[in-house]
């Protein structure tokens, strides 16, 4: 069981938390930037387009914020945070 054996969720929590980290410490475009290169490698993954879209809507860019933020409920329907903020953003 290698590396590339590791369940998605497992990747997101390695891959995942720098984003976070980068995000909470007010650096925007090195979190934005880190969320885009995990998305293309995996793309299915709901919390980190939701992430994106945070640090997306933080910089102000709303129309990339919602794009992810519809990324992820497409791709968790119960994801109720990004519903949340998606209806929010719509509504504006």
């Amino acid at each position: 069981s290698g590396a590339n054996s590791l369940h998605p969720m497992t990747v997101l929590d390695f891959e995942g938390a720098d984003g976070v980290a980068l995000a909470q410490h007010g650096d925007l475009p090195a979190a934005i930037g880190h969320y885009e290169r995990v998305l293309s490698r995996h793309p299915h993954l709901a919390a980190v387009h939701f992430n994106l879209g945070n640090a997306l809507r933080d910089s102000r860019r709303m129309d990339e914020a919602v794009q992810h933020y519809q990324a992820a409920v497409q791709l968790e329907p119960g994801h109720v945070a990004a519903r949340e903020v998606l209806r929010q953003l719509l509504a504006r």
